[in-house]
């Protein structure tokens, strides 16, 4: 065995690093430091099983392995008889379910429908819409509901100005030299038969010029044509429009074959007598295959109605009482 200097100091150093871990002032001789380092604490908690948490806050978990968390929140069911904000009471988390049940004094019933309301109908605080379909579903694209989209020919146009609104379009036409015009090109499939239709009426009545009359038309012509400021006498179908003047609206339609074409161009011929200014009103213009229905479009709301003090009066610029 090799032999080693052990010095003073040595010794003096072991037994301080011994009363450092364990946290004493005793003193050691050479034979009692082996049985002093064998007491010192060694290896700490090894953590084991799982603990299982059912509540909020801070929780020792020092000697598990795993926690399970399962914190179930106090839920408040409530059931309220006023407008406003709904929160827990004190004491619970949040709200499990609310029913609400406000009775008298905080606003009407609100209705629809395409008429005026019935006098007799709804009580004080209620509120009406009447509502009228813009438009239909048809093949005609929702850009050609409006007229200003459609193509004037090469005519004068003295005036046109056209108010549109809702697939509403009220015209103010003035007449003026030429066959005046406007039109739109449409894909169509060959051999099919095709309806045209649209509501139309004069508020003020109309005079037809050039030995024309105001009408609508189905015409395969060429673009040339279609723009020219000659009157249209090509064309597969034509339906004349009443030029005298009336209250409310009509429905007028033309069918036609496609034949070998695949697309139409579909007018709606002017006409007015040179200088002669007249409204024309033309709504839910549609295009479709013969047989199909239309269906409604848009569902606009045109007025609002308020009931108070028994009567129904028009909402929009009212007092509300």
């Amino acid at each position: 065995m090799s032999k080693a200097l052990i010095t003073e100091g040595y010794l003096t150093d072991i037994a301080s690093a011994i009363r450092a871990k364990n946290g004493s002032a005793d003193t050691y001789t050479p034979p009692q430091m082996a049985a002093a380092i064998a007491a010192i604490p060694t290896g700490g908690i090894t953590p084991t099983g799982t603990v299982n948490i059912a509540q909020n806050g801070t929780h020792d978990v020092t000697q598990y392995a795993s926690a399970n968390v399962n914190v179930q929140p106090n839920l408040q069911s409530k059931t309220v008889t006023e407008n406003g904000m709904v929160t827990p009471d004190q004491g619970y988390d949040g709200l499990s379910q609310v029913l609400v049940n406000v009775s008298g004094g905080g606003g009407g019933n609100i209705t629809y429908g395409t008429d005026a309301p019935a006098a007799s109908q709804g009580s004080d605080g209620d509120v009406y819409f009447r509502c009228d379909y813009a438009g239909v579903d048809s093949l005609l694209p929702d850009s050609y509901w409006n007229l200003n989209n459609w193509t004037k020919n090469g005519a004068a146009f003295t005036r046109f100005d056209n108010a549109y609104l809702a697939a509403e379009n009220k015209l103010i036409q003035k007449g003026g030299n030429g066959y005046e015009r406007i039109f739109v090109p449409i894909p169509i499939e060959q051999n099919t038969d095709y309806v045209f239709a649209l509501l139309y009426y004069t508020p003020t009545g109309a005079a037809s010029g050039y030995s024309g009359q105001l009408n609508i038309k189905a015409s395969f012509a060429s673009k040339s044509v279609m723009e020219s400021s000659a009157a249209l006498s090509s064309y597969v179908a034509m339906t004349n429009l009443p030029i005298a003047a009336a209250s409310d609206y009509s429905s007028y339609s033309l069918t036609f074959n496609s034949g070998s074409n695949t697309s139409v161009y579909l007018v709606i011929d002017l006409n007015i007598t040179d200088n002669y200014q007249c409204e024309l009103d033309f709504k839910n213009l549609a295009f479709y295959k013969a047989g199909d229905t239309p269906t409604g479009g848009q569902k606009i709301i045109t007025k609002a109605y308020l009931k108070q003090s028994g009567a129904w009066v028009d909402a929009i610029g009212a007092t509300i009482d």
